[in-house]
């Protein structure tokens, strides 16, 4: 649409899979660009009731230019749809080379008549990658060069592992051994701007995680130990001493009077974490087993941008994210049946989080925050049966109930005070708008979830095999986000179904398949991101719509 003085650029409403909601609060947000229906509106500013939806080509906000927005017509028709620009075909495309290699290696050794432990067996195995990527991220929804960035990664890391295991005969079995690892990322941004110009803003961000753990396990069949030979089981416990190390370090190359781009912080985490449990062999084909265990996901240094300093420049600033534990309970019984053409299984379990680490995706950044506490609990149940030798059924069926018990965060689409009660501290820290999500569903944790699978393969001879296959899922209504909003995070119930047919040769070494993926093609809004700065603003990626094509 026109710009008087300055031109003209395109939306491109038409390609991509992007919706986005834009809104500002008590109407004081600068002039922005609004789209209701097929006309863009030059609007002085929006309560939170006058949200209004654009469709765009990528981006995570409508484009905010307070300086020329009043002098513009107020009725801006959508000029599209446009071309497709190859630097603008989608966000987080790879527009430059992208290059890794990997190195793996494994290295067994029996050992016999040991000393003191007999037959042995050690092992060690490692690798090494390393990983280069350019990316020009759109961030305008536009054909132009405007808020359009420049990165290039560079990841190299090491993991290796010994261990030694027993291999004697009897009721006890062991394993012992040492994990370490070490990655180490490089990342460079830039800002590019129109006409050619330098970046605006320019950043070198150094990322580096290592960590070691020793650990041991233990196996006892109890039944054979005091001769029961009639009875069959195991009892194991095993135990895991975690140490981790993160840093992160951002610059400015080129200073700028927008961004104090340069921080770092460091931080390392130990834990002690374990797992024991026990299985039954009611009868020969039914088992029925029992497991505790502490679990732990370290914590990190986050790099992330602050721009709502008093000083109107973006300041950088590291996030420490503490380590996230886990204490599972888990009980289940497995079954065989029909000579073993049938398999049933069916378990309950019980997780509870502490300082669970949750992500929230922004439109620059993944920022990650720590629930105070969480419980997960659930059922499942699958169903395998094989009636012949050429027909297939599966089927299983989930159910979850997953809440924060306590946490407090902050929501850039709600303008409210936040609550003063429940979110207290946080307010009292310098936090602002916090809301109690106490109770709230974790996001993307459907109730209930149903999936059906048969195949029928079909003897062709000399010709080979002809095999159809029937996939079809249902997921109940979930939540994206935390916060639990009906208008920006719910996802109703929807199914899904995919078809196949797959042609092998007799010998296997030549194989075609047609396909149908999602054959309802259902809208579904699965993600979503909200955009705080300039104004307020959310992303909704859609699943993928209905996909047909054939595979060689």
């Amino acid at each position: 649409f026109n710009l008087g003085a300055l031109g003209s650029y395109t939306l491109d409403p038409y390609n991509g899979y992007q919706k986005f909601l834009t809104e500002v609060g008590n109407s004081t947000a600068p002039a922005m660009v609004v789209a209701i229906g097929s006309t863009l509106l030059a609007n002085p500013g929006i309560t939170n009731q006058d949200a209004a939806e654009i469709v765009m080509t990528q981006g995570f906000a409508p484009l905010t230019i307070p300086a020329i927005i009043p002098a513009l017509d107020r009725n801006l028709p959508i000029t599209g749809p446009s071309g497709r620009d190859a630097s603008n075909s989608s966000f987080n495309q790879t527009d430059g080379p992208s290059e890794s290699s990997m190195i793996d290696a494994e290295l067994r050794w029996a050992l016999h008549d040991v000393p003191l432990l007999g037959d042995v067996e050690f092992k060690a195995r490692g690798g090494w990658d390393r990983w280069n990527m350019t990316q020009t991220p759109e961030a305008d929804g536009t054909q132009l060069v405007i808020l359009d960035t420049q990165s290039w990664q560079h990841r190299k890391t090491w993991v290796g592992e010994i261990n030694i295991s027993s291999q004697n005969d009897g009721p006890i079995s062991w394993l012992a051994g040492f994990f370490y690892f070490d990655s180490e990322r490089h990342q460079e941004n830039g800002t590019l701007t129109p006409f050619g110009l330098p970046p605006l803003l320019r950043s070198s961000s150094d990322f580096e995680t290592k960590g070691y753990a020793p650990f041991a396990q233990v196996y006892v069949n109890p039944f054979e130990l005091f001769g029961v030979d009639e009875l069959d089981g195991e009892i194991w416990a095993g135990i895991r001493y975690n140490h981790d190390e993160s840093s992160t370090e951002t610059s400015n190359p080129n200073p700028s009077p927008l961004c104090n781009c340069s921080a770092d912080g460091s931080d390392i985490f130990r834990q002690v974490t374990y797992e024991f449990g026990a299985r039954w062999f009611v009868v020969e084909d039914h088992m029925v087993y029992a497991k505790f265990s502490k679990g732990y996901k370290p914590g990190f240094q986050e790099a992330l941008f602050d721009r709502g300093t008093s000083s109107g420049r973006i300041e950088s600033l590291i996030n420490s994210v503490d380590s996230e534990i886990i204490r599972a309970i888990e009980v289940g019984w497995k079954g065989t049946w029909w000579d073993g053409r049938a398999q049933t299984s069916l378990n309950y379990f019980h997780y509870s989080y502490s300082d669970l680490q949750v992500p929230k995706i922004t439109a620059s950044v993944v920022r990650t925050e720590n629930a105070a506490s969480a419980t997960n609990q659930g059922a499942e149940f699958e169903l395998r049966l094989q009636p012949t030798e050429e027909w297939a059924v599966q089927f299983a069926a989930g159910w979850l109930d997953a809440t924060f018990d306590e946490f407090c965060s902050n929501d850039e689409l709600d303008f409210t005070a936040g609550d003063t009660v429940a979110c207290a501290a946080e307010i009292a820290a310098g936090g602002a708008g916090f809301l109690d999500l106490s109770g709230n569903t974790l996001e993307d944790s459907p109730e209930f979830e149903l999936s059906f699978m048969t195949s029928y393969t079909i003897d062709l001879g000399d010709m080979g095999t002809l095999t159809p296959v029937a996939i079809v899922t249902w997921t109940d209504d979930y939540y994206r986000r935390g916060f639990n909003r009906d208008d920006y995070d719910l996802v109703d119930s929807y199914s899904r179904s995919d078809l196949r047919l797959i042609w092998k040769s007799v010998d296997e070494r030549y194989e075609m398949e047609l396909f149908v993926q999602n054959l309802e093609n259902e809208l579904v809004y699965a993600r979503t991101i909200a955009v705080e700065v300039p104004t307020a603003a959310v992303e909704f990626g859609l699943l993928p719509p209905r996909v047909f094509g054939v595979r060689f």
